[in-house]
C-alpha cells in the first residue's frame, strides 16, 4: 500500500535534530513493520500547531489531489503533529479521508483506530515501545551513514 507522511515542529529544527529526525524515524520504522511503501515525507519545520496554513501541509494536499486515489494513508508520529486544535485535527482527518480517501496513521497512538480512554498501563506500555522504536531507527540510521548495513 502506498503512503505519504507528515511532520510537524513548532520550533526551527537544524539536519538530524531531535524532533523532526525522531517523527521521521518512528515513521520510517511503521511503515517497514506494516508494509508500507513510503512515497514522501513532507515536513513544516517552525510552524505553529494553531491552524492548518503551512506550505507543508497546502504541498501535501495538492499531492493528494494530483495523485487521487492512489496514495491510501497518511502516517504521522501523533495526530497532534497535525494540529494542537483536536477539533481542528478531527476535521482535517474527515476531510482528508472524504477528498482523497486517505486514510490517516499515527504511530504513537492509533487514537482514530481505538475509541476509549487508554489506561496508565497501556500508555507506559506504548511510551515503551516508542522509545524502543526511536533506539532502534537511531542505530539503523546511524549503521547506514557509516556504510553498514542496517
Amino acid at each position: 500500500m502506498k503512503a505519504i507522511a507528515y511532520t510537524r515542529s513548532a520550533t526551527v529544527q537544524k539536519d538530524g535534530e531531535n524532533q523532526l529526525f525522531r517523527q521521521e524515524i518512528e515513521i520510517n520504522l511503521y511503515c517497514q513493520q506494516n508494509n508500507l511503501e513510503l512515497l514522501q515525507i513532507f515536513t513544516d519545520n517552525g510552524a505553529s500547531g494553531s491552524n492548518l496554513d503551512r506550505a507543508g501541509w497546502k504541498a501535501l494536499q495538492n499531492h493528494l489531489k494530483k495523485y487521487k486515489g492512489f496514495i491510501k494513508y497518511l502516517i504521522v508520529a501523533d495526530l497532534n503533529r497535525i494540529s494542537r486544535d483536536s477539533f481542528l485535527t478531527m476535521s482535517a482527518v474527515r476531510d482528508l479521508e472524504k477528498e482523497f480517501g486517505v486514510i490517516v496513521k499515527t504511530v504513537m497512538v492509533p487514537l482514530i483506530e481505538k475509541a476509549g480512554v487508554l489506561s496508565k498501563e497501556e500508555d507506559n506500555n506504548i511510551s515503551k515501545k516508542r522509545s524502543e522504536r526511536i533506539k532502534q531507527g537511531i542505530r539503523h540510521a546511524a549503521m547506514r551513514r557509516s556504510g553498514g548495513k542496517g
